[in-house]
């Protein structure tokens, strides 16, 4: 069985998250399914199992469209820790808030774009300099539907600064093999039929626009 320690704040305050120390030295973070919302989770349409269950749909769908996304987005699987089920992610190595390469950010903003990431900000991109590593942590404000709020899109954001919105053949390659699937490469089974049709839409769209959205739409 799989043991955790908690992570508190600065505040010394115990958080949701926990440590888990997996076989081999790896870490991972366990959020528990019914861990506790705050009203600024509220505020952008996410309940209690919400966040854990949108970090495995994350990794799903990822891991679905393979490289490069299952390369920068953070393994994350269900698991029991301490008899309760959430979401296992395993820790990325790097630092916050690092210069990002073009290559890193341009693919990220693809993948925010698509699950509708509602807060990809600098907190929540890591670079690992060693090995020129860019590792996308922290979805569980994603998978939004029209209308939901957004408070940082900092990815997608900086694509459409340099004027570079426009897809490119591999990532409508991808969009298509999505939706070609009928459980949208393991999302489907994990997220709210609300959630899988915006997810489903926003895709169509941005294959008939050949552009990625703007910040904020999805």
């Amino acid at each position: 069985m799989l043991a955790a320690d908690e992570v508190v704040d600065g505040a010394g305050n115990e958080s949701n998250l926990s440590v888990v120390e997996l076989d081999g030295g790896a870490r991972a973070f366990h959020r528990p399914l019914s861990h506790r919302v705050s009203s600024f989770h509220r505020f952008f349409g996410h309940d209690l199992a919400h966040q854990s269950v949108h970090e495995v749909a994350a990794w799903n769908l990822a891991a679905g469209l393979g490289w490069p996304y299952d390369m920068i987005v953070a393994p994350s699987m269900l698991r029991v820790v301490d008899g309760r089920l959430g979401s296992l992610q395993l820790t990325a190595a790097g630092e916050v808030n690092p210069p990002i390469e073009r290559t890193s950010w341009h693919e990220g903003a693809f993948f925010d774009a698509l699950i509708g990431q509602q807060d990809r900000n600098v907190a929540t991109v890591l670079h690992d300099r060693d090995r020129a590593v860019t590792s996308l942590v922290d979805h569980g404000l994603a998978f939004a539907r029209p209308g939901d709020a957004c408070a940082s899109s900092l990815l997608l954001r900086q694509r459409h600064s340099v004027g570079s919105a426009r897809l490119t053949t591999s990532e409508r390659a991808s969009l298509q093999r999505l939706l070609d699937n009928k459980q949208l490469l393991g999302v489907r089974g994990c997220l709210e039929e609300t959630r899988v049709q915006a997810l489903r839409d926003r895709a169509r769209r941005m294959l008939e626009r050949d552009c990625l959205p703007g910040v904020g739409e999805f």
